[in-house]
């Protein structure tokens, strides 16, 4: 059942805080090889249901550095895409982290492809933060979403939502602590002043796994 979202964070065009500290997410640029089994190594999909509604491609073509970028490709009716990947979250509760991405876009509806990041719970989400949709066809834009990482979070996940028709790409992912030293209470977290037009609150249906 959907939940209800607040209006929060953003799609800011900058480059990562000097005082950052980074946090490992593997085969980030997508330049690795596609494994035996046709997967990206280090990523996982999922879709909303049913039958298979999305191509998954490493895209040798487009790219922001480097030789490769991940593209996803709406082929059916679907409710959502995901690719994403999980790092463990425990050792930054309390602290703010920031993920950042290029993405570009083909032909996407109105609800956009999108970078997003959510706080889980071993599977629950417990929050979660999305850039603004980007829709329509558009050249690389980098964007980034800030968010505390709330008490009993055991992972972070990060990763890519195609929320309609169309064709998303994605590169050159960053996932960093910007204040390794500030562990103060999540709950006491009302927002980020330099962020704008993205969504925050718990997963709706169209970001929660089956």
């Amino acid at each position: 059942m959907p939940r209800p979202w607040s209006m929060f964070a953003a799609a800011i065009l900058a480059g990562a805080s000097a005082s950052a500290a980074e946090i490992r997410l593997e085969n980030a640029d997508f330049e690795a090889e596609v494994n035996a089994r046709g997967r990206v190594p280090g990523w996982m999909f999922t879709q909303h249901s049913g039958t298979p509604a999305y191509e998954l491609k490493i895209d040798d073509e487009r790219a922001t550095k480097g030789n490769r970028s991940i593209r996803m490709k709406r082929t059916a009716e679907q409710v959502y895409g995901m690719i994403a990947q999980r790092v463990p979250g425990n050792a930054y509760i309390g602290q703010t982290v920031e993920a950042s991405a290029s993405i570009r876009t083909e032909d996407v509806g109105q609800q956009g492809w999108v970078l997003v990041m959510s706080f889980l719970d071993h599977g629950d989400v417990l929050w979660q933060e999305r850039t603004a949709p980007l829709t329509g066809t558009s050249g690389w834009q980098r964007v980034k979403l800030r968010g505390k990482v709330p008490m009993r979070t055991s992972d972070i996940e990060v990763g890519f939502l195609l929320l309609d028709g169309g064709t998303g790409w994605a590169d050159e992912v960053t996932l960093a602590s910007l204040d390794e030293t500030n562990r103060t209470d999540p709950s006491a977290e009302k927002g980020d002043g330099n962020v704008t037009a993205s969504k925050r609150g718990k997963a709706s249906d169209s970001s929660k796994r089956d």
